[in-house]
């Protein structure tokens, strides 16, 4: 199911092209809600292979939930995408991605969890190096009025923690620069 939480999970973690960047969300969510068209999981039918952006928000929403399927099923999936990618002109954008979901990469650190418009849990201030820990309190303090206090603090005491845990030397100057 495509949800504004998930969409913003797709588009922080991989290369889309920007054919599916310039899609309307609300056209995505008809077509994510219309039985019609190629599913690349022919046995749950999850997974619409109906377009070139459909196919591409699926098969990364298939990368981030792979893990759930048995080796068998995930190779019948990802050969269904690569025949469809393929028929649609776009299997170079469907091996970007699916070589991005296959690098081991530093699991990115976020610094909270909140719950966002559709009420999906939304992970905020993804932090993996100095700078982006920086640009983080910068954004709280910037914004405290509009945060929740108790979100303020879960927030301000992880990026502090996780800073402190990987060596990140944050003084005031730093902060201030976001560098």
């Amino acid at each position: 199911m495509l949800t504004v939480s998930a969409l913003y999970k797709i588009l922080d973690k991989y290369p889309l092209p920007q054919y599916v960047k310039s899609a309307s969300f609300d056209d995505l969510k008809k077509l994510y809600a219309s039985s019609a068209g190629f599913r690349a999981d022919p046995v749950e039918r999850k997974y619409p292979c109906i377009d070139e952006v459909s196919t591409i928000l699926s098969a990364c929403l298939y990368f981030d939930e792979k893990d759930k399927y048995t080796r068998e099923r995930q190779t019948v999936i990802e050969n269904n995408f690569k025949k469809i990618a393929s028929a649609l002109g776009i299997l170079e954008d469907y091996l970007a991605i699916e070589k991005c979901a296959s690098e081991k990469k530093d699991d990115v650190f976020y610094a909270v969890t909140v719950v966002g418009i559709d009420g999906q849990p939304v992970d905020a201030f993804p932090i993996r190096n100095a700078k982006e820990a920086a640009l983080a309190i910068n954004y709280i303090w910037d914004h405290w009025r509009e945060i929740a206090p108790e979100v303020r603090k879960v927030a301000a005491t992880n990026i502090l923690k996780y800073a402190s845990d990987n060596n990140f030397y944050l003084d005031e100057e730093t902060i201030c620069r976001g560098e």
